[in-house]
């Protein structure tokens, strides 16, 4: 390797390190009036997988070929699918981290 590629391989590697971070620092310091642990930071990312359900909104657009009628018919499917897991995931991650209630008795 030449110098100049290493030089460049080095310097791509630093602004994508220096990238994250400045998103990182930017996202805590937009949601520091939220004090979220990781056990609800889990359950938002779990629950996020929900949101795929916008693809049936574009399917329509994304198929243009001769069988486009089966392509979207089946991209439908896959999507409330996809969707319908992710719903029972995230219900099992929150059901199963949650903390419990304490009954007083």
């Amino acid at each position: 390797m030449t110098g100049g590629s290493a030089h460049a391989s080095r310097s791509a590697f630093e602004h994508v390190v220096r990238y994250y971070r400045g998103n990182r620092d930017f996202a805590a310091s937009a949601l520091s009036f939220v004090e979220l642990g990781i056990t609800a930071a889990t359950w938002i990312a779990a629950v996020a997988g929900i949101g795929f359900t916008v693809a049936l909104f574009i399917t329509e657009l994304a198929f243009h070929s001769g069988d486009a009628a089966l392509l979207t018919d089946e991209a439908k499917i896959g999507v409330l699918v996809g969707s319908v897991a992710a719903a029972l995931i995230g219900a099992a991650i929150v059901a199963t981290t949650a903390p419990r209630r304490r009954s007083d008795a």
